[in-house]
């Protein structure tokens, strides 16, 4: 049996989180004892912007708090039978590095994919803020997109459904953010 690493970490927005997310997060769970999931732009209120990544900033792009998001998240791992003692949910300032090692330990290693050139700054900013990092896989042609998703949300095109586990489905509807998405949409 291959041994673990004791503490890992995985970071995303998760606006809205997909079966992509799913996988990840999954994948680093198994890989690890325990599993830090960082939630990056968590203050909606003030989103701080990447020159890299300007677009992350807009209020479109955020609709979900990160209470919400650690509740949606929570669902779907718990649905898909992973034990809640094995992960934990803390803020993730990718945009500000520096302050990362105020929220995960230093020696955690922290996972990623990497699915656009975002995701390669993002490792460049990890590793010289000194935390290591394992890159679990690398394929720029992505499967699904969150900012797809919130457009077909916010157009009412119910294929969404599609990309979604069943308790972000269920999530997105009880918590009526299509209607959010869509009032955002026509803000554009």
């Amino acid at each position: 049996m291959k041994s673990k690493i004791k503490i890992g970490s995985v970071h995303g927005r998760f606006q809205i989180f997909h079966n992509d997310h799913l996988e990840y997060i999954l994948q680093s769970i198994d890989l690890s004892e325990k599993l830090f999931i960082g939630i990056t732009s968590y203050d909606i209120r003030d989103l701080a912007q990447s020159q890299v990544s300007k677009h992350r900033a807009l209020p479109f792009n955020n609709p979900l708090t990160y209470r919400e998001r650690v509740e949606m998240i929570t669902r779907c791992l718990l649905n898909a039978s992973v034990d809640e003692s094995r992960f934990t949910f803390t803020p993730f300032p990718i945009e500000e590095p520096n302050k990362i090692k105020d929220f995960i330990p230093q020696e955690c290693v922290c996972f990623t994919t990497i699915r656009e050139h975002w995701n390669k700054h993002k490792v460049d900013l990890l590793i010289e803020n000194g935390f290591e990092v394992k890159i679990l896989k690398e394929d720029l042609t992505k499967n699904i997109e969150g900012s797809k998703l919130r457009v077909m949300i916010a157009k009412r095109d119910k294929d969404w459904v599609n990309y979604v586990p069943t308790e972000t489905q269920k999530f997105i509807e009880e918590y009526q953010i299509a209607d959010r998405l869509i009032a955002a949409y026509s803000d554009l």
